[in-house]
């Protein structure tokens, strides 16, 4: 999967987590098992987009990441929300990752003749 499709598959699964935050919040417990669902769906996909012969290094840190975010939306329920805010801790970095690594690099700066100083003209004369 390319960095594009996983970066708006993680943007699903973190509003996926966070609707079924607020719901729990506000007790709408039916609210919120269908988006823990969703984000248990989402979830999947993420370890789907996993590719072992790319970079075993990342794979094993997403690897890690995914499965206590398994564990912690295994956890939450009414009145237990701790887990939720703790896999849109664990999963917010990755997203921030991901986008940077779509940003390109903004190419090196460089001196040229047409951005001399006034220092450098003065001591031409």
């Amino acid at each position: 999967m390319d960095a594009p499709t996983q970066l708006s598959s993680l943007d699903v699964l973190l509003a996926g987590l966070q609707r079924a935050l607020d719901a729990l919040a506000a007790s709408e417990t039916a609210t919120a098992q269908l988006a823990l669902d969703d984000a248990f769906a989402q979830l999947g996909m993420a370890y789907a987009t996993l590719d072992p012969s790319a970079n075993l290094e990342v794979n094993g840190h997403l690897l890690a990441v995914y499965d206590a975010c398994l564990q912690h939306i295994g956890e939450a329920g009414p009145g237990r929300t701790v887990g939720l805010q703790a896999a849109i801790a664990l999963l917010s970095p990755v997203r921030d990752a991901l986008v940077s690594s779509l940003i390109p690099a903004a190419p090196a700066l460089t001196s040229s003749p047409a951005s001399n100083t006034a220092s450098d003209h003065a001591s031409a004369r």
